[in-house]
């Protein structure tokens, strides 16, 4: 019986663990035919962004057209934390990589501002 659960448990683990490699592997495309245009293939961008945050976690990823150049844009959870970091997909350089700021009151405009911590309010 308890080396059933043993099993049983293990098992889990591989399935979830798969399910985790599978949705850090997905790069999704802005508009088709973004990933043809690319110079710098997908591995490298993804080992290059990964390099920004050692132990860091891919969780989401995409290839995007931002203000006419080609970005490979990857969400990284560090720690609890949500990092993001932008690779140049034809030149592979980092366009930008850092700690998101926190911004949970859903209205999308990048602040967390509830007005509390405004000055003279």
């Amino acid at each position: 019986m308890f080396k059933r659960a043993i099993v049983a448990v293990a098992a889990i683990a591989v399935v979830v663990g798969s399910a985790a490699f599978i949705r850090q592997a997905v790069l999704e495309e802005e508009q088709e035919g973004l990933l043809a245009r690319a110079k710098v293939s997908a591995e490298y961008a993804r080992a290059t962004a990964l390099a920004k945050f050692p132990g860091g976690q891919i969780t989401e990823s995409e290839i995007e057209e931002e203000d006419g150049r080609l970005i490979y844009s990857f969400d990284i959870d560090v720690n609890g934390e949500k990092a993001e970091v932008e690779i140049d997909a034809v030149t592979g350089e980092v366009v930008s990589a850092g700690i998101e700021a926190d911004d949970d009151d859903d209205d999308d405009d990048d602040d967390d501002d509830d007005g509390k911590n405004k000055i003279g309010k």
